[in-house]
């Protein structure tokens, strides 16, 4: 793999992290092999114009002069499952997960949620999540992330979610979504 493909393939892996269907699509539609004018040592482009390194983004230090490399929404993202992943997940599974488990909402709009809140408390104020969806969601999150296979089958998940369950719900609770969060 060349280095213009392999800066090419982590401009788009940001934009997918980020659930920024309009910054694929920006990416797409310049038709440069990068999507942008950065250079190849420096090919993360700030909104302000700027070009980093992806060594500076999301480092603790606002690089660009608009501060969009220390985007909170952004830097919550680069640590979870891509929206896209999430959204098929959900999308697959929508009468296991949705309303009881993630609240109301289409896959593409708690997914979304899922990869930039930063926590399970914003993230139920975000999608209206009531007490008992709460308390069940953060009961989920914890049964994956422990691998509690049997628990989750029996409170309703289909077993052929248990592989992707187990994967996206375990990098979420990892990336620090649940906090101090406990089911009990």
């Amino acid at each position: 793999m060349n280095v213009r493909n392999f800066v090419s393939g982590l401009a788009l892996l940001f934009a997918l992290l980020a659930g920024s269907a309009t910054c694929y699509r920006q990416l797409v539609r310049k038709g440069s092999a990068l999507g942008n004018d950065c250079p190849k040592t420096a090919p993360w482009p700030c909104k302000s114009g700027q070009c980093l390194s992806f060594s500076f983004i999301c480092d603790g230090r606002q690089d660009c002069e608009d501060g969009y490399d220390e985007d909170t929404a952004l830097c919550t993202a680069k640590d979870r499952p891509a929206s896209i992943i999430l959204k098929s997940f959900i999308a697959r599974f929508h009468n296991w997960l949705i309303p009881n488990i993630l609240g109301e909402g289409t896959p593409e709009e708690l997914a979304k949620q899922l990869t930039e809140q930063l926590n399970v408390r914003e993230y139920a104020s975000a999608v209206g999540l009531n007490k008992q969806q709460l308390r069940k969601l953060v009961l989920v999150m914890e049964y994956a992330r422990d691998g509690r296979i049997l628990d989750l089958i029996l409170d309703g998940m289909p077993e052929e979610a248990y592989r992707e369950a187990y994967a996206l719900f375990g990098r979420i609770v990892e990336s620090g979504f649940l906090g101090s969060e406990t089911a009990n």
